[in-house]
Formats: structure tokens, C-alpha cells, sequence
């Protein structure tokens, strides 16, 4: 089923957010000094599991609306962060 044009903006924005928990996590893991101290202030934990929230929230949001089509794991090269990239095709209205 095709989500409207708010939902799909709204799953785009936890997309974001959850890869930019995951490359938070990964730069405490790997100890970057050159990491702003308002982000040191919290373990990886907290952040991995941030990140986790958000990927809830939009397999909630894609089942609710029966748009979900699953995933693909996406790792950053430079930190080894990794998180889920979500396939919005059926979310989209787009026929595969």
C-alpha cells in the first residue's frame, strides 16, 4: 500500500536518524577524540540502542500500512558503523 507523502517523510527522517545513531556508536567504539564532547557524555549502548528505536518505529509504521518489504544491512566504511536500509518501494506505490 502506497503511504502518503507525511508518512513517507516521516520514515525517511528515522532512516537518518538511525544512521547517524550507528555512526555515533561506532565513533565512541572506536575512541575518536575529533567526536563533539555532547556526544561522548553517552555510551555506544545508548546509541546502538537509539538506533534500534528508530529501525522499530519505521518497520511499525511500513507493517501498520502493509508496505513492508524488507532490508539490506548498509556498513560505513570509515567507522564501521552499520544500520538497516529499508526497501520503500511498496511504501512508494512502486510496482516491482
Amino acid at each position: 500500500m502506497k503511504l502518503s507523502k507525511r508518512l513517507l517523510e516521516i520514515v525517511e527522517e528515522r532512516q537518518k536518524a538511525a544512521e547517524f545513531a550507528a555512526k555515533i556508536s561506532a565513533r565512541i567504539d572506536e575512541g575518536d577524540q575529533t567526536l563533539p564532547s555532547m556526544y561522548r557524555d553517552r555510551t555506544s549502548d545508548y546509541y546502538d540502542g537509539l538506533k534500534e528505536a528508530h529501525e522499530g518505529a519505521i518497520e511499525s509504521l511500513l507493517m501498520a500500512y502493509n508496505a513492508y518489504n524488507g532490508f539490506q544491512s548498509k556498513i560505513c566504511d570509515k567507522h564501521g558503523a552499520y544500520w538497516n536500509e529499508y526497501n520503500l518501494s511498496k511504501a512508494k506505490g512502486v510496482v516491482a
